[in-house]
């Protein structure tokens, strides 16, 4: 189970508005963790012995963002989610690409120090270190700021609910067992965990920062009203591509 400090929140907007506030991004880590520790719950009590895409995106999509067939942005949704799907189990490129906005640069520069850590522990320093400096610095906007603290939580609450899940995902093994001998001598974190967060991490930076995530995504994880976009739908896409589909095909051991 995923657990974050609980703080006060203040929710953000796509564009820059006299009204706009810096998020409290404690609070938008409380807030995504009881919204994944409620989609592993939801989850782990399926009937289904093997946790396909089609019902992760539709458990995902309602206990992550409140959406489920009868919301009016549904539609919106579902297809931002098949779009940034198709995108991660293809392989698309999403980094590579000429004069990267700061926000962008910024999450793969994250993305980057995740990947490369020597053990799952050792990403929440990380994420702490990303949100301190990102709050304490003055060459971003107060927009640049949201779409970064939300960018990089999401990021987080996915890591650590893969963490937590990855029975579920790794194989397209039942969720129930797994097979021991696959980690010998390895570990989930290097053997799945790092392509996981390469492939979270590439998306996030290279797509959703380029397209409103602070204020799309942060709008509907906050309550107060989804806004249309590539944010909405497509961060959770991005999630059910990385963990039912890309984590099947990491394999970063030789064991």
């Amino acid at each position: 189970m995923t657990v974050f400090t609980v703080a006060n929140f203040s929710a953000c907007n796509t564009g820059v508005s006299s009204n706009e506030q810096v998020i409290n991004v404690q609070e938008v880590r409380a807030d995504l963790s009881n919204r994944f520790d409620n989609l592993e719950e939801a989850l782990k009590n399926s009937e289904a012995n093997i946790i396909d895409a089609k019902i992760f995106k539709e458990e995902a999509l309602k206990y992550l963002l409140n959406i489920d067939k009868s919301s009016e942005n549904y539609v919106v949704a579902s297809k931002n989610y098949d779009i940034a799907y198709s995108d991660i189990i293809n392989k698309n490129s999403l980094k590579s690409r000429d004069n990267e906005p700061l926000i962008t640069q910024e999450i793969n520069a994250l993305s980057s120090q995740v990947v490369n850590a020597s053990d799952y522990e050792s990403i929440k320093v990380l994420f702490d270190n990303f949100y301190e400096r990102v709050l304490s610095s003055d060459k971003f906007t107060l927009t640049e700021q949201n779409q970064l603290l939300n960018a990089a939580a999401w990021y987080e609450a996915s890591l650590s609910f893969y963490k937590d899940n990855y029975q579920m995902f790794v194989g397209g093994s039942s969720f129930k067992t797994i097979t021991s001998m696959k980690l010998i001598g390895c570990g989930w974190w290097k053997r799945w965990g790092k392509c996981v967060a390469g492939t979270l991490g590439g998306y996030y930076g290279g797509a959703l920062a380029g397209c409103g995530i602070g204020g799309g995504v942060g709008a509907a994880a906050g309550g107060v009203g989804a806004i249309p976009g590539c944010g909405i739908g497509a961060t959770i896409g991005a999630v059910g591509g990385a963990l039912t589909g890309a984590a099947a095909s990491c394999d970063g051991c030789s064991q």
